[in-house]
Order: C-alpha cells, then sequence, then structure tokens
C-alpha cells in the first residue's frame, strides 16, 4: 500500500467512524482494478461540506459550492465530495443548481461507466450500479446514461472520451462514438486551457498514435488540431522521403512517428514538435512561428512555447543540413535544451531520411566563445554600418566557429581584407 492510499483510508475510516458512507470513487478505483497504480485518490461520502470541515484539521473550501473540500494530509491533497445530484449545465462545464443525495444518484452524474465505480477502502468491496466491471472486461469506453447527455452537460467529457479510450487501450463504445461525431464541432468550446491539458495528456502518456486516431475518427481534430488537420493529407516536402519515395503526407508520417514510440512517456515539448513539425510553411522561421501562435492559442507555457519552437528550428537546420559542419556542432551544442534537442532530432531522423549524425541524449550545454571582434570595433576597421555590419559579424562568427579564425589577430587580418 503506498503511502497516498494509507492517507485516503484514513480520511475514508475517519468519516466512516463518524457514521458517514466513504468510498474511493472515479479512476482510483478503475485503476486499481486494471492492475495499475492510481495516481491519486478521490474520496465520496455522505457526509455535508461543513461536516468534512469539522472533521478534519486542514481543509480548503475550493469546491463547497459543488459539495468539495480538500483534505490534506502531510505534503498530499485528496478531493473529499458529497454525495450530489447536477442539475441545469448552463455553460457547458458547471451544473448550475446541485442537491446532495445517495451514492447510487451521485455516480449516475457521472461521465463514464468505468469512472463510476464506488470501492469502499476499509472492506474492498466495490459497488457498481452503472455496468463499470463489464465495461472494463469488455474495454470499453461507454458514457454513464445518455451520451448526448453526459457530452452537452461538459463538452470537454469529449475529448476525455478520447484520451481515456488511447491511454487503456480501450475502443470507444458504438453509441459513443456515434454521439461524438454528431457534436464533433462542440470539442471546440471548452477553454483553451483546457482543450490544451487534455491534448497534452493524450500526447504524453504513451499511445499518441491511437489519440490521433480517434479523434480524426470522430471528427474532432478539425475543430481542437485545425492546423493539423487541414494538412493532414498534405505532402511533406522531399528531404523528408519515406521508404524510397520522394515524399509522404504529413499525417502517414506523423503517425509512423507515434506509432514507435508507442508505450513511452513523451516530454509535453518533445510531444508537441512531433505533432507540428511538418506543418507547411515556406521557412524554418516561418513554420517555428506558426508553431509558436498555435500553442499561444492553446495557452500552452511559454516556457514550452519557447522550447517547441527551438526543437523545430534546430532539427530543420541540423537535419536538413548538407553536412553537420564544426560551427553546426558548436551552435547546436549551445542550446539549453541540447539533450531534448538531442532525443527529438535522433527520432525524427529515423523516419525523414537525413544521414546527419546525432549526439547521444544526456549531453550538456556547452556555452560559446565570446565574439573576437565586435561591432564598433568592425566598423573601425572600416566596415559599413547597417545590413553590411550584420553579415560581417554574422561571417566572421562563422568562421569562428568553423575554427578557420581563432584569434583575434586573424579575425582582424580577415576584415582587413574584404574591406580594402
Amino acid at each position: 500500500m503506498t503511502d497516498q492510499e494509507s492517507k485516503a483510508r484514513e480520511i475514508a475510516r475517519t468519516l466512516q467512524d463518524a457514521g458517514h458512507e466513504a468510498y474511493f470513487a472515479g479512476g482510483c478505483v478503475r485503476d486499481e482494478l486494471l492492475g495499475l497504480t492510481p495516481r491519486d485518490y478521490d474520496i465520496a461520502t455522505s457526509a455535508h461540506p461543513d461536516v468534512v470541515e469539522r472533521l478534519f484539521r486542514r481543509t480548503i473550501a475550493v469546491g463547497r459550492q459543488f459539495g468539495v473540500i480538500v483534505v490534506l494530509m502531510g505534503q498530499d491533497s485528496f478531493d473529499v465530495a458529497t454525495f450530489r445530484a447536477d442539475f441545469n449545465y448552463g455553460d457547458g462545464r458547471h451544473p448550475e443548481n446541485i442537491s446532495f443525495t445517495t451514492a447510487k444518484e451521485d455516480v449516475a452524474r457521472r461521465d463514464f461507466t468505468i469512472n463510476g465505480l464506488l470501492k469502499d477502502p476499509i472492506t474492498g468491496e466495490i459497488h457498481d450500479h452503472v455496468g463499470g466491471r463489464a465495461d472494463l472486461k469488455a474495454g470499453l469506453v461507454r458514457t454513464i446514461g445518455n451520451p448526448m447527455e453526459r457530452f452537452t452537460e461538459d463538452h470537454l467529457r469529449m475529448l476525455r472520451a478520447v484520451r481515456f479510450a488511447s491511454r487503456l487501450g480501450f475502443d470507444l463504445e458504438a453509441e459513443t462514438m456515434s454521439t461524438l461525431r454528431k457534436v464533433s464541432a462542440n470539442a471546440a468550446l471548452p477553454s483553451a486551457e483546457r482543450r490544451s491539458a487534455e491534448l497534452q495528456k493524450m500526447l504524453t502518456e504513451g499511445h499518441p498514435a491511437r489519440a490521433l486516431e480517434l479523434l480524426r475518427e470522430t471528427n474532432m481534430c478539425a475543430q481542437v488540431l485545425p492546423q493539423l488537420a487541414d494538412h493532414w493529407d498534405d505532402l511533406v516536402e522531399e528531404r523528408l522521403g519515406w521508404e524510397g519515395a520522394r515524399s509522404v503526407s504529413v499525417g502517414r508520417r506523423l503517425s509512423a512517428i507515434f506509432e514507435s514510440l508507442d508505450g513511452q512517456k513523451l516530454s509535453t515539448e518533445i510531444a508537441w514538435a512531433h505533432l507540428l513539425a511538418d506543418l507547411p510553411a515556406l521557412s524554418v522561421c516561418k513554420r517555428a512561428r506558426e508553431i509558436e501562435k498555435i500553442l499561444k492559442d492553446l495557452r500552452v507555457s511559454n516556457e514550452s512555447v519557447r522550447a517547441t519552437s527551438q526543437l523545430v528550428r534546430v532539427r530543420d537546420r541540423i537535419l536538413f543540413a548538407s553536412r553537420f559542419s564544426r560551427a553546426r556542432k558548436a551552435l547546436f551544442f549551445a542550446q539549453d535544451s541540447v539533450s531534448l534537442l538531442c532525443e527529438f532530432a535522433a527520432i525524427q531522423r529515423d523516419f525523414s531520411g537525413s544521414t546527419t549524425t546525432i549526439p547521444n541524449a544526456g549531453v550538456v550545454p556547452t556555452p560559446l566563445p565570446g565574439p573576437l571582434l565586435r561591432g564598433n570595433e568592425l566598423m573601425e576597421l572600416g566596415v559599413p554600418g547597417g545590413k553590411a555590419l550584420g553579415r560581417v559579424i554574422k561571417r566572421l562568427r562563422f568562421l569562428q566557429l568553423q575554427g578557420d579564425c581563432e584569434t583575434v589577430a586573424q579575425a582582424e587580418e580577415w576584415v582587413q581584407s574584404i574591406v580594402s
């Protein structure tokens, strides 16, 4: 038993000893029955919020209006929710009204049968009011009750259905799938932050190829990733050859990359970079800027946006260079995220036809040397200002990193040779 489970059991026991029902609810029960280690433990109880607050010393009333009190134990936090029924989801996310009710009615308001199981943590008894155990055995994601009602109440459930199916290797039950297709346009209605969180989980939980397949089968890809859907069948540039062919569709290449990574936990930045690296653009910089815009619109953190953009920029400049020159190596190894770059570029190389040798992941950044001559010094040597100065600075920097100009004296000699 993990420390987290032990603490959750203590909370449930305290509630039961005070005369209330208390069960583990939702994902933790599902994962235990599947032989997986639960990520967290939620407790459902007949005790009202004010009772929960009295029974535990450290609480946060973060969702009191919905009957949810967070109980703190050590460094862990646990959602303790009073059995409730929900009414009138006016905003497609929150119920306008709730009433406290029984365990059976509480389960009936939840999203999917596999998330509607209750477990008495003291006796170990499973309470299944919605057929969740049968669907676990059959490998199905099915809504509790009418799928149209469930998806209308909370539009994010549409993306959650895909995430659970891909993560667990389950199928979407027929009526659930049919309804998703009918209301696929509603997948774009949740806030960007909520959509982004679901997409990132799909991409990083180990089965992104299956998630993309389901997003396309349900017609939701066009709603939540329209840039990708619009270019799914576009041919990638000829330099990205495939099995001897000169080109391949964006979708085929992307699916193959993610299938090769099946079961691996990807970092958020690498996952986004794989997903968006082949969007059409006229140049490396324009492609990177388009990726930055997509991720910013999804409210991805600025740090992840920068790192993802950098991965794509460096991929194009390294994998598709005519050779991995000394200067390019110096620039590559100077990147803060060089280890991440190595990991990403190595995967991309295997699906691009590139013959560039990629360093092993795990390397640390090597700072670049300072410039031999700065702008004011170059102008004193006769280099004109403006664009001409910029070109000379760039060229001199390349010669320095290439090892063709290693001292100030050599730099000055080169400058004099081009201005004389």
